[in-house]
């Protein structure tokens, strides 16, 4: 059984390019990179804009080459990573950990 890349990690390598703007940061992904790893676990590109909970004219904005949020960005990645579908009601924004601000 191989080791699963950290979240982080994997995001990082399907990123194209960084870029901040005085709107926020953006960044762009690989789209070869994002079609590979559908191809590798026999998705299609809506299979995974379901998975990562993104729409289709996102997901189809992104293999485009368009930038999107980080947040947005992770959310793909992370279903790719993860490689399994969201049980019912888990969002993939709720797997992330934020810091406690009282803390």
């Amino acid at each position: 059984m191989s080791a699963e890349l950290p979240a982080s990690k994997f995001l990082r390598a399907l990123l194209l390019k960084t870029e901040l703007t005085p709107s926020g940061l953006f960044v762009t992904l690989d789209t070869e990179k994002v079609k590979l790893a559908c191809v590798s676990k026999g998705w299609s590109l809506m299979e995974l804009a379901r998975k990562a909970e993104l729409s289709r004219p996102t997901l189809a904005g992104i293999m485009r080459g368009q930038r999107v949020r980080p947040r947005t960005a992770f959310k793909l990645s992370d279903a790719l990573r993860r490689g399994e579908s969201l049980q019912d009601g888990e969002s993939a924004v709720s797997l992330v950990s934020f810091p406690d601000p009282k803390e």
